[in-house]
């Protein structure tokens, strides 16, 4: 009679492949009986859950839940508001909605800050490249008269990869 040996390895891979072969047929019984019920286990353990609540439980928690999606419409509405504040004030600076991610701000005054901050930084940035203020970025005014408005040349070269 010859016995078989193994070494740890070869157990190792063993046990291995037979807890996957397991699984497998596991998570296949499971699919057909949550296909069978019409419902997942969580949601048949949610529902279990809620029927042995109390009235006063089930009132508690259906206010819980109604309160998280206020909280949710709240900041979206919020996030809307600002970003229509935002986006007046880039207008008003006649910068592109491209840039709203670069303002900070939840207030009036801090977007305006920021847009304002954000202009001069980026009057700077084109007066390095094109040579001087494009009118789009100082108010319309003439500027330097003798100098050619490429600013908004400039500008679309440079933020041309947004």
């Amino acid at each position: 009679m010859s016995e078989n040996t193994f070494t740890q390895e070869q157990v190792d891979e063993m046990i291995k492949e037979r807890i996957a072969r397991e699984r497998k047929k596991f998570e296949s019984e499971k699919k057909e009986l949550e296909r069978k019920h019409g419902e997942t286990i969580e949601e048949y353990e949610t529902r279990i859950n809620n029927a042995n609540l109390t009235a006063e439980e089930k009132y508690n928690k259906s206010i819980a839940e109604l309160q998280k999606q206020l909280d949710t419409s709240n900041t979206e509405l919020a996030t809307l508001k600002t970003n229509e504040m935002k986006k007046a004030i880039l207008g008003k600076y006649k910068i592109p909605d491209s840039f709203l991610g670069s303002i900070t701000g939840n207030t009036q005054e801090e977007i305006e800050d920021s847009v304002k901050s954000f202009s001069e930084n980026l009057s700077s940035y084109l007066k390095t490249q094109s040579g001087g203020t494009p009118n789009s970025l100082n108010g319309g005014s003439e500027g330097e008269k003798d100098k050619k408005d490429i600013g908004l040349e400039a500008f679309d070269k440079a933020f041309s990869s947004f």
